[in-house]
């Protein structure tokens, strides 16, 4: 039998560590982004408590792993067992204990025997990996208890099963917010079905405390062409359109409205450093930007606080240009694009999920906030950090004229375009980043802490 052990203690109360794994939500929280944990079903009283199993999928391979709870001590620990899965025997007991007042210490122990012809040193690097990706993640969500503590309420999400919307959505439900997800295809209690094209929407719940509007057509799913241009066009001007009218209609205006727009609004700007009062630039995505955000002010006659949301690129293995980018870093095929000078504008997704807890939080936020990390860098850099993370060599890259060749419009807008974007407004209203530079948000997403 093998054995594996991470430790870790937490400036927070041993009562508050355990409660939180105790929340239905910890498990999808806990699951690191690159290996993707289906649940498939769950039999018996539910949760952690003894006698409840799971069954789950794990990987891109979806390896059956049926695993039973059988032991559970209060505030104390509590264990889970394989039943049948990858592993002959693995037996992962969570242990807690107090080391004063307001701190405790978490040590997850696996003992565990494999099948002939798994290396036992690559298991126990993955575990390493694992566990020290769910112990960062453990500690941002008990601080966000604290940050983003207050009065709970009714939240409205649109878009909420994209990488952003689901992630989102768990955080929210730990903070104890009754969380409600608008949709085209609803299968849970929580779930409204709404079609902005057909005009439809299900009765909106009240009073509701926010709505977050992050729903619009994926500007990267294919080649662009003028159909495909007035889908993604239309999917966010008539689509926040549409959300506002029946807010008012239903008489549902929420208290703060948070809807998400782009750094696109800026166009290709250069060297030239773009904070929140900077012009809107003249491309198809800037002017889409400008008309975007303008629907959000169909609301502000009705004094809801309103916050456009200017994503940058949202980096995470689970989705996005990230999880585009992996295999070919991995295969030594990545490379920069053109002459690489283009500055890219980024920000990892748990600071996209603390930067929005942030400004539903705060009550004098109104307006544009760019939501991008504080230090964008070329496409150049930006190549041989991913490589230098990935321990991967870099010495392809992919001319201009190749890629304008392939993907037209597409490529000067999104692969060449070139956009210095900071995040001025949101640092000066006080937002502290968990990972500030663009090293620090792969090591954590892709699991390659040094």
């Amino acid at each position: 039998m093998q054995t594996f052990s991470k430790q870790t203690r937490f400036e927070h109360s041993l009562e508050k560590l355990f409660q939180w794994h105790e929340k239905p939500e910890a498990f999808a929280l806990l699951t690191p982004p690159w290996t993707p944990i289906r649940l498939q079903k769950t039999e018996g009283p539910g949760g952690i408590v003894p006698g409840t199993v799971h069954d789950l999928k794990i990987g891109l391979l979806r390896i059956p792993w049926k695993a039973k709870h059988t032991e559970y001590q209060k505030n104390s620990l509590f264990t889970d067992e394989q039943i049948s899965g990858p592993f002959q025997t693995f037996i992962h007991r969570h242990e807690f204990e107090s080391s004063a007042p307001s701190e405790s210490i978490l040590r997850d122990s696996i003992s565990y025997q494999t099948h002939l012809g798994i290396p036992l040193p690559l298991i126990q690097s993955e575990l390493n990996r694992v566990f020290t990706y769910r112990h960062k993640k453990t500690q941002i969500c008990l601080d966000r208890l604290d940050t983003f503590k207050g009065p709970s309420g009714k939240i409205l999400v649109s878009g909420g099963t994209g990488f952003i919307g689901v992630q989102l959505r768990l955080a929210l439900a730990q903070l104890g917010h009754e969380v409600y997800n608008l949709t085209r295809n609803p299968v849970h209690a929580n779930d409204i079905h709404w079609n902005w094209e057909k005009k439809e929407i299900g009765q909106l719940p009240q009073p509701l405390k926010c709505v977050i509007h992050l729903a619009g057509e994926n500007i990267a799913s294919d080649i662009w062409n003028e159909k495909l241009k007035n889908a993604i066009s239309r999917s966010r001007v008539e689509g926040t359109k549409f959300l506002a009218d029946s807010l008012r209609l239903q008489n549902a205006v929420p208290r703060t409205f948070l809807c998400a727009s782009a750094i696109g609004i800026y166009g290709d700007r250069d060297e030239e450093i773009l904070e929140e009062p900077s012009l809107p630039g003249t491309s198809f995505l800037a002017n889409l930007g400008v008309k975007w955000e303008q629907q959000t002010e169909k609301l502000q006659d009705l004094e809801t606080r309103i916050c456009n949301l200017r994503f940058g690129m949202v980096l995470d293995s689970r989705g996005g240009a990230l999880s585009k980018m992996f295999w070919p870093f991995v295969m030594g095929l990545g490379g920069r694009l053109g002459h690489g000078k283009q500055y890219m504008s980024f920000i990892g997704l748990e600071d996209v999920i603390n930067s929005i807890l942030f400004l539903m939080t705060q009550p004098g936020a109104k307006g544009p906030f760019n939501l991008v990390s504080p230090s964008p860098i070329t496409n150049s850099d930006f190549t041989k950090v991913l490589a230098k993370v990935l321990k991967r060599p870099t010495f392809l890259h992919l001319p201009e004229k190749a890629l304008r060749l392939t993907l037209g419009e597409m490529a000067d807008e999104l692969f060449l375009c070139s956009q210095r974007v900071v995040p001025s407004r949101l640092l000066n209203a006080g937002y502290q980043f968990l990972h500030p530079d663009l090293e620090s948000i792969l090591r954590y997403s892709l699991g390659r802490e040094q």
